[in-house]
């Protein structure tokens, strides 16, 4: 780096290496750009060399920005506040190690304090049992030699404890110093965080981004990805404790507003969205919003706390037995409706309007495994041959399910106190290649964009296949038997693929219909929210709704999709170099169903 370009003040950390790709931008000379080169596109050259470099500073982790004054690059270098995320974590891996190595040191050292007494305890012993003993005489000298020994071993256990307390408190002081070194950062962070409150502030690019954990639905693998995208992470602390529940609510520290935040009062754009979300995720929310619809949801009985049962739900059917609700014919993704607009569909002729989409759902609702079987509730009740799941209404991720083979086998088995649902189990159900029950899960996010009330909602071509413990025995109540839960594998491997996965858009749309008002935006910035939702195949290849989960479970292989999620609802942030998604969340069309 030229020495000019070197900081003064004598507190101001050292300036890093300038990245060779970086220098070699700022090199470039502009001030006489060919002849032939118009204007505007030298200085288009220039705005993209500039973003190119500033790019590349930050990706390297140093405090450099590129600027072009006068037709002539400049490279301006601005003190550290605090380390950029992997600087911090190299510093608190390294603070770890010494800490570890002094804290080891100190236990061997207090632990020869401890051998060298025990072996004073028992040279003494012997010496008593010499005195005592009337068979021997001891010498004025060998009495001398003795207790010259003895405070020779005396200097050796002063040595030894000497050396354990300087151990102790090395090991303090390294402590205190890493201490020391947090609250500098900390009072850095907070004061980076303090100085965005103005508009323009907010929306700069070159300022750091912060979030803050705070422990809520899935905030932490936010935050673990936000991480690995260059945000500083800033602290959080306790707020207050929920009177209904005990629950402890956290809060940035101070109060401040950060960037991303997980409570909803103190950031700029969160994750824990709106009001409105149980009628989603409780199962007997769910079956009463839905009850009416036809094919959506098996048909299900709900429980109350008080042992209130309600009428059948979700069978489809009114009073005549005819279905009660005019079938969806279409869904259209984003990229299926922008090749649509494009006249790309069909061969390249003009794409039809949305009465001739239907065909991407061609046969949805043709035979399924109700088709000919009565579903009023006297019909079901009475069949002996029909399972039932008995699902606790408040709890998800396959617990607090059993199956009985009737309705009064699943009445029985009911805890008073206890809400439930009883869902008629789709059978014959599709099995896997061998010879397995299976789920498939996809993932739902439902999205408030900055200065609006509304909600988009799209939904991630990738998912999971979740099957049984055991493979499928007809006429088995047991739980490995009939619950899919584990993760096998994804859902672009499926061979059924390309033909459910319209499907399942299309099912989630109804859904969404009968639900969307319900969903209540309060704030007028950035939110959003992700749901996993389950799906059973019946023989037919028709897909009925299990369930729908909030903050459904993540694992580590989750991650591009949580980046993919981070590229929708945070636009103005670049996706790191690697941290690519092999997909795109695509957008549920709000006009797709009729």
């Amino acid at each position: 780096t030229p020495a000019s370009m070197a900081p003064t003040a004598p507190t101001a950390p050292t300036v890093p290496t300038v990245p060779t790709a970086a220098m070699a931008v700022a090199t470039m000379p502009l001030s006489t750009p060919p002849a032939t080169t118009p204007p505007a596109t030298a200085t288009v050259a220039a705005e993209r060399a500039v973003a190119m470099a500033n790019a590349i500073c930050r990706n390297s982790d140093s405090r450099m920005r590129l600027v072009c004054r006068g037709g002539k690059f400049q490279l301006e270098v601005t003190p550290k506040l605090f380390p950029s995320p992997a600087e911090e974590k190299s510093v608190e891996e390294k603070k770890q190690v010494e800490e570890l190595q002094l804290t080891v040191e100190a236990k061997k050292a207090w632990l020869r304090v401890s051998e060298l007494k025990r072996i004073k305890a028992e040279q003494l012993a012997k010496i008593k049992k010499l005195e005592n003993d009337p068979a021997i005489d001891l010498s004025v000298q060998l009495v001398n030699l003795l207790q010259s020994e003895m405070r020779l071993m005396d200097s050796e256990i002063d040595v030894a404890l000497h050396e354990a307390q300087l151990k102790e408190v090395q090991l303090a002081a390294a402590k205190l110093k890493h201490h020391e070194n947090k609250i500098n950062i900390l009072q850095a962070k907070i004061g980076a965080v303090e100085q965005v409150k103005h508009v323009h502030a907010v929306n700069s690019p070159e300022r750091e981004r912060f979030f803050c954990d705070c422990f809520q639905g899935l905030s932490t693998w936010y935050c673990k990805c936000l991480l690995e995208r260059g945000w500083y992470a800033y602290p959080s602390e306790h707020w207050f404790v929920t009177a209904k529940s005990n629950l402890q609510i956290w809060s940035p520290l101070a109060k401040a507003t950060v960037d991303y935040c997980d409570t909803a009062s103190f950031s700029r754009c969160h994750s824990i969205m709106w009001e409105g979300g149980e009628h989603l995720e409780e199962k007997i929310l769910l079956a009463e919003n839905l009850n009416g619809t036809y094919a959506l949801m098996p048909p299900t009985f709900t429980v109350e706390a008080d042992g209130t049962w309600s009428g059948l739900l979700c069978s489809g059917l009114d009073e005549t037995g005819r279905p009660v609700e005019s079938l969806p014919t279409v869904f259209e993704s984003t990229e299926r409706a922008k090749r649509a607009d494009a006249g790309e569909e069909k061969g390249g002729e003009e794409a039809e309007g949305p009465e001739g989409a239907g065909d991407v759902v061609a046969s949805f609702f043709g035979k399924h495994f109700l088709t000919d079987v009565p579903t009023d509730r006297e019909s079901l009740e009475a069949d002996e041959t029909k399972r039932w799941f008995v699902k606790d209404s408040t709890r998800n991720y396959g617990t607090g399910i059993m199956v009985a083979k009737s309705v009064e086998e699943a009445r029985s088995s009911l805890k008073v106190g206890d809400k439930y649902v009883i869902q008629l189990a789709v059978e014959p159900q599709l099995l896997d290649g061998e010879g397995y029950k299976f789920a498939c899960r996809v993932y739902l996010v439902a999205y408030s964009p900055p200065n609006s009330l509304s909600i988009e909602f799209y939904t991630y071509p990738e998912g999971w296949i979740t099957r049984a413990q055991a493979p499928w025995a007809p006429g088995s109540l047991e739980w490995q038997f009939n619950v899919s839960r584990d993760r096998h594998s994804r859902l672009t491997e499926w061979d059924l693929y390309d033909e459910m996965y319209p499907k399942f858009g299309a099912q989630i749309a109804r859904v969404l219909q009968r639900v969307q008002k319900k969903l209540v935006v309060k704030m007028e910035r950035p939110s959003f929210e992700l749901f996993g939702v389950d799906f059973i195949i019946d023989t037919e290849r028709h897909p009925w709704l299990a369930e729908i989960n909030r903050s459904p479970r993540q694992l580590e292989e989750d991650k591009p999709m949580l980046h993919a999620l981070l590229d929708l609802v945070m636009r103005e942030q670049e996706t790191p170099p690697g941290m690519a998604a092999p997909f795109v969340w695509e957008r549920l069309r709000p006009g797709g169903l009729r």
